[in-house]
């Protein structure tokens, strides 16, 4: 969706939001942080979109040490978007051809979540591909980007912005909390 206006000065401002993108440029994943990526339309939860393969490629920075710790669940259009426990987890040593993360059933929607494992990953870059092996048509649709552009003369400022349509809570409950005792909040301590 693009919007353009003039305006009264001879300058002009123009806005484009795009629901896919070709490649989500994700920057540096520092060392055993998480990045997740919704491979779904949110705004069309229900519907496939018949992805074969996501190929990941970063730079490594420390001679071949890094790891990919990379998840993908999967669940049927139409059934609850959770997070499944029994998630399909795979590592990936650095290589420089990057690597290939397939998806068991194409007709899936699917989210994948991905931890640098041993050294940060540097210039990570994320595409999709169909159940035929050609890009996904549009790109990944788990992301939304926002071009603004505005002019003046012959000066044009560009601002581009990529965010995530959900924000991801799974990196918050990376952790579990075990005790003999019950826990409760405010209340009486019980132990067996």
């Amino acid at each position: 969706m693009s919007i353009a206006q003039p305006l009264s000065n001879n300058a002009s401002w123009k806005r484009t939001v795009t629901g896919r993108e070709p490649v989500i440029y994700a920057g540096t994943i520092p060392e055993d942080s998480l990045l997740e990526i919704a491979l779904y339309d949110p705004d069309a939860p229900t519907t496939s979109q018949d992805i074969g393969r996501v190929q990941v490629d970063w730079t490594d920075a420390c001679s071949g040490c890094s790891v990919l710790q990379a998840s993908l669940v999967g669940w049927l259009s139409g059934g609850p978007i959770i997070w499944d426990p029994n998630a399909t987890t795979s590592l990936f040593t650095w290589n420089a051809a990057g690597v290939s993360i397939p998806t068991a059933d194409p007709g899936r929607l699917y989210r994948l979540r991905l931890v640098a494992k041993k050294s940060a990953m540097q210039n990570v870059q994320i595409r999709a591909y169909d159940s035929g092996g050609a890009s996904l048509p549009g790109g990944l649709p788990g992301r939304i980007r926002i071009d603004a552009e505005g002019s003046f003369d012959n000066v044009k400022q560009k601002l581009t912005v990529t965010l995530p349509r959900e924000i991801p809570l799974a990196g918050i409950f990376d952790f579990v909390l075990f005790s003999e005792c019950s826990l409760v909040k405010g209340g009486a301590i019980s132990c067996p």
